[in-house]
């Protein structure tokens, strides 16, 4: 399972935040080499970032978000991902169960 996590700094960053930011390059780093950080992007201008992780369950993705260094400076917007294949698929199917004739659908 796939997820975008959006992090935003909570208010005035404290000195301890910026003490560990140290650590949360080296946190991501370790995420990216066992292969469940896909990506990570910071915001120009705005404390924060956004990184995207392939995970097993929620429970992992809880686990990954409460180790961060960063956790209790940040606030977090998560997002599920879906494949555009699977979701086309899904959409295909959807419009298939309401009856609509699939020569029909072609031309959509």
């Amino acid at each position: 399972m796939r997820y975008l996590v959006i992090e935003q700094a909570q208010g005035v960053i404290p000195k301890e935040a910026l003490i560990k930011s140290r650590d949360g390059i080296a946190y991501f780093n370790s995420l990216k080499k066992i292969g469940i950080l896909i990506a990570h992007y910071h915001f120009a201008g705005i404390a924060g970032g956004a990184f995207i992780v392939d995970v097993n369950s929620n429970d992992q993705l809880g686990e990954i978000l409460i180790k961060s260094p960063f956790y209790r400076f940040t606030t977090r917007t998560i997002y599920p991902l879906m494949y555009e294949k699977t979701m086309v698929q899904a959409e295909m199917k959807s419009i298939a169960k309401k009856g609509v004739k699939r020569e029909r659908i072609s031309k959509l």
